[in-house]
């Protein structure tokens, strides 16, 4: 697989270093963001840790998911949307979400690296999970 290129901004970019920095806000509350991604139960399936404030832009963790080994970069960005850029643990950028709202940014990221066909969404009224006994078999 080589390597994903991603256009931002009229720059090619192929690893995080490359960043423009002084195209995101600072986070204000980066702290709060922090508390509220590691409450989710969803969030601890992909393992992570080393949670990293890159100067005052970038939140910086590193994950060990189903599909994804390595960092996630989260940045505010000019329009008070996320950008999320996954990595390798050496800075080369896999793939990247532009414009994400806070209320899909943990989605977002669970669905490029921990779904995988065999979960059940329990969120859906015919979930196959609801036709399970009370042992958790069919």
């Amino acid at each position: 697989m080589g390597i994903l290129q991603i256009q931002l901004k009229h720059t090619t970019m192929k690893n995080i270093s490359e960043l423009n920095q002084k195209e995101y806000r600072e986070f204000y509350s980066m702290q709060e963001l922090v508390n509220t991604i590691r409450q989710s139960r969803k969030v601890w399936s992909w393992g992570p840790h080393a949670w990293t404030k890159i100067s005052s832009k970038l939140l910086r963790f590193k994950v060990n998911a189903h599909r994804h080994k390595g960092h996630i970069y989260i940045a505010v960005n000019g329009a008070d949307y996320f950008d999320i850029f996954l990595t390798t643990t050496r800075g080369r950028i896999v793939k990247t979400f532009t414009d994400i709202d806070i209320s899909t940014l943990i989605e977002t990221i669970d669905d490029e690296i921990e779904r995988i066909p065999e979960y059940v969404d329990t969120r859906t009224p015919n979930s196959p999970f609801k036709k399970l006994g009370k042992n958790g078999f069919i």
